[in-house]
């Protein structure tokens, strides 16, 4: 069975590219843009929590809103498609503008206010 490149693995829809194999990223919010940005530099899901101030249910919502509308299969492929578009460039930490592009000097651990019982820490 030959793979069908420019569709969709659920069914005939056609992924949005723009000339030249780059998806269209106009598709996204501004917050799922900053957080597509900080997945391609490699925070998990706590770290960028912390860093935009929301909840990390908030997070993952972006995270399924970005591989939705950009017809992703995980974040890895996100991360593929940042630095295809640009948004994520190697050597630089935030490429958002260029009030951003300082490194990164914050702490992003993210700690508990009250210990988790009956689950297991980071899930």
């Amino acid at each position: 069975m030959a793979v069908q490149v420019g569709r969709h693995a659920r069914g005939d829809r056609r992924i949005p590219h723009r000339p030249g194999g780059v998806p269209r990223l106009d598709s996204l919010t501004s917050r799922e843009t900053e957080t597509l940005c900080l997945i391609a530099r490699g925070l998990t899901n706590p770290e960028i929590a912390a860093t935009m101030v929301i909840s990390e249910h908030t997070v993952k919502t972006h995270v399924s809103n970005i591989l939705a509308k950009l017809c992703l299969r995980d974040r890895i492929r996100a991360v593929i498609t940042a630095y295809e578009a640009g948004l994520a460039v190697p050597g630089r930490t935030s490429p958002m503008n260029s009030a951003a592009r300082a490194p990164f000097s914050g702490s992003v651990k993210a700690t508990p206010a009250a210990p988790l019982r009956g689950r297991a820490r980071g899930h």
